[in-house]
């Protein structure tokens, strides 16, 4: 679209330098960016996320990386990033993330929200050869116990499986019959039993639950995140930042990025509830969006725009979402935005989404041709009346096809006769002759006339005949051409004749007889002629017009001729083109068509200074660089301001402004560090806290449970008591005790010592 709107976003400019844009229109059909690394997608979502900055749109952003994240905030202009909210994974204040808190915990909400939660684990599983159903029978077992208890968060999912004491707590609540029938039946299993039960899903959930970073964010029985506020705020934005490496690590960042677009996705359709005119336009953007791809997410491609909810995906290839549901979905957005991508597939598959128009035939320039019943005859020509015509009236005329044996005279009138045919067609297919012109009557009753022989015309027995071969037939052609009902009657050829027959009856009156004789023939010869010429004449005239419309042309030689392109080729084209395409270059499909764009590339807000005063390098290492003074924490005193003043204003405005930006940054991260997050002692505490509350006695997830010793007559421990652990151990213990017990001889006491060795003392002696 190159026509812009009010909120309309600007993409880029196209081959011809016109300016695109996306329109908002649009927007709700959703957005998905396809490239490999480096081709400019974190720089289209930067500038459509700092375009939803200007216009007041309230959009979230989840950033696998952070770095854009930094380059929205450093790019926001400080009057603005007032509405910028940030959310990073801050160690010492974490923030609250639980995805089990429920404001209705009814079994009609427990049955929506357990199955996205199984397929969120489910895709953290991903590589996993097979997940087995018993795996996500015991996943889905938990999740559910979960729900059904208030303030419980992913962190006590290991309880269920190893704390008898934890179990019967949490299950206490359950009315769900199947669910209290399984767990009864979970019960009911040996130690070791439970053990092999556990530890596949144990193993699965430890990389996740076992990070202390990731504990004191998902162990909070309370989300601190406002992000229902943010969406149904309008202008707010929030940036939510989950680096790999350094900061954070890359189960990390999937595993948080997953909570966050399941609670989002609960989040947008419960606007079902809200009225369409009080839903605030949020707009969601999702780099590296095949960290987070779930079934959950690909009905947000198809089911939120009545929502009002804008999703802009960016990811580097379709096998990132392979087997989760998004290869098909993510096509169907409204908009799709190619880069150079990261394999063919993806070329070929954004080529075959797209509408594209082939290429037309290219035909080498012709001309009509000088041989037109030489072409005729060899099949040159598409119209199948013409064909016909060819075959019932030219080939028998250019055969010399007569009634019988043709003298070298008559062959000579034939041929004469069929040149005179190619050259009227060539005047009638370069339009230099009209149908109506006497010329065309003469013409062609002279055909006619050289190729008597071939349409069976008698010979003239007298002058008048002859003479009729010239008024008379091109009276017929005219009658012909004019579509006369009667072309065969000719009153002024009657009227000639009898004429005739009046002189030569006042000339002879004694031959009355004779003369008499001659008018009959006379008249029997016209209607004969009239008879036999006539088609000849109607053929004549058709393959006149069919020629006049259709030509028969002949190409030039020395030129390319090229075929019409087929849909296959033009997608091939097409998919070899985005294949070839440079940086910060796409093929964008708005609706049907793509259109190649080149992107609009924002530069930083600081300026460059190319020169600087003398004397400034003692407080200013950098000279002739981009001079950013309040972000190297360069603080200039009074008289170094006098100073500058004196010779450069643009230093000081520059100065201020870095001033102002670092403020307006430094008040962006502690406002949203202590809005988010708490601090860790705390959270920490308050995890102990509601164990303790939960369990009653503190540390239960950490400590094996001591049955006591009324649980079995004389004081032994229940194996069904034990931890598993604690049980894996004394299995251990029997099972090597026995082994020594079956290699030990059996006792023998009046076996004799073996000969050489001394006889044991006896006790006695």
């Amino acid at each position: 679209m190159t026509r812009r709107g009010s909120n309309d976003f600007l993409l880029g400019s196209d081959e011809t330098g016109q300016a695109v844009y996306l329109p908002d229109a649009i927007r709700t059909q959703h957005v998905t960016i396809l490239g490999a690394t480096g081709t400019g997608k974190t720089t289209l979502l930067e500038n459509m996320v700092l375009a939803d900055i200007e216009t007041g749109t309230s959009c979230i952003v989840i950033d696998a990386h952070g770095d854009l994240t930094d380059s929205i905030i450093r790019k926001t202009p400080a009057e603005n990033k007032e509405r910028l909210h940030l959310l990073k994974v801050w160690r010492d204040c974490p923030f609250g993330l639980n995805l089990l808190e429920l404001s209705d915990r009814s079994q009609d909400t427990i049955d929506v929200v357990a199955p996205e939660l199984l397929l969120l684990f489910k895709r953290m599983f991903e590589g996993e050869a097979e997940f087995k159903p018993q795996l996500e029978h015991d996943l889905d077992l938990i999740i559910r116990t979960l729900l059904a208890n208030d303030g419980c968060t992913l962190m006590e999912a290991l309880d269920l499986l190893g704390e008898p004491s934890s179990r019967e707590q949490l299950t206490r609540n359950l009315t769900n019959r199947a669910l209290i029938a399984s767990w009864a039946e979970y019960n009911a299993l040996s130690v070791r039993d439970k053990a092999n039960r556990n530890v596949a899903l144990r193993n699965r959930l430890n990389p996740f639950l076992g990070s202390q970073t990731i504990a004191n964010i998902v162990g909070q029985s309370k989300t601190t995140v406002p992000l229902k506020w943010v969406m149904d705020t309008p202008g707010r934005v929030l940036l939510i930042s989950l680096p790999i490496g350094g900061q954070g690590s890359e189960i990390e960042s999937k595993f948080l990025g997953n909570l966050f677009v399941t609670i989002l996705a609960r989040l947008i359709f419960r606007r079902a509830g809200t009225p369409q005119a009080s839903r605030n336009r949020v707009h969601l953007y999702l780099d590296e969006y095949g960290r987070y791809a779930t079934p959950t997410t690909a009905r947000l491609f198809t089911d939120i725009r009545k929502y009002e909810v804008s999703l802009t995906v960016a990811h580097q290839s379709r096998a990132d979402v392979s087997g989760t549901g998004n290869e098909t979905a993510e096509l169907q957005a409204g908009t799709l935005i190619c880069f150079h991508p990261a394999s063919g597939v993806d070329a070929e598959a954004f080529a075959g989404d797209v509408k594209v128009d082939p290429r037309p035939a290219i035909e080498a320039p012709h001309s009509v041709s000088t041989s037109p019943v030489k072409q005729l005859l060899e099949g040159r020509h598409e119209s199948r009346e013409v064909q016909n015509l060819v075959r019932t009236f030219l080939l028998p005329l250019a055969s010399r096809v007569a009634s019988g044996p043709l003298s070298a005279y008559d062959k000579v009138e034939i041929d004469e006769g069929v040149g005179r045919l190619s050259t009227l067609l060539i005047d009638v297919m370069r339009d230099n002759i009209s149908f109506h012109s006497a010329e065309f009557y003469s013409r062609t009753a002279k055909i006619a006339y050289k190729c008597r022989r071939c349409i069976k015309a008698p010979y003239e027995v007298s002058g008048l005949l002859s003479w009729s071969w010239e008024q008379w037939g091109q009276d017929l052609v005219r009658r012909v051409v004019a579509d006369d009902p009667e072309p065969l009657y000719d009153p002024q050829i009657h009227r000639a004749i009898i004429h005739e027959r009046d002189v030569q009856l006042r000339k002879y009156p004694d031959h009355a007889g004779a003369t008499r004789n001659w008018y009959i023939r006379q008249k029997e010869l016209l209607r004969e002629n009239a008879e036999r010429v006539y088609p000849f004449i109607k053929d004549l005239y058709r393959l006149c017009q069919l020629l006049s419309a259709q030509p028969v042309y002949v190409s030039v030689p020395g030129h390319a001729v090229r075929s019409e392109q087929s849909h296959a080729d033009a997608r091939a084209e097409l998919a070899n083109n985005i294949m070839g395409l440079p940086n910060y270059s796409a093929y964008v499909k708005l609706r049907t068509h793509p259109v190649q764009v080149k992107l609009v590339r924002l530069s930083a807000p600081a300026k460059l200074i190319d020169t600087l005063p003398a004397g400034l390098g003692d407080f200013i290492p950098t000279p002739n660089k981009r001079l950013l003074v309040a972000q190297q924490n360069w603080p200039l005193s009074k008289s170094d301001l006098k100073r500058l003043a004196e010779t450069t204003n643009e230093f000081i405005d520059e100065y201020h402004r870095g001033i102002a930006e670092r403020k307006a940054t430094q008040a962006l991260h502690t406002r949203s560090r202590y809005a988010f997050g708490r601090p860790r002692a705390r959270v920490e505490e308050e995890l102990e806290d509601r164990r303790t509350r939960l369990f009653g006695r503190q540390g239960a997830s950490v400590r094996a449970e001591e049955p006591t010793s009324s649980s079995q007559p004389g004081g032994n421990k229940s194996p069904a008591a034990l931890p598993v652990d604690l049980a894996q151990q004394k299995a251990r213990e029997r099972q090597q005790a026995q082994k020594q017990k079956q290699q030990s001889p059996p006792p023998d006491e009046g076996r004799r010592p073996p000969i050489g060795r001394r006889s044991p003392k006896k006790k006695d002696r």
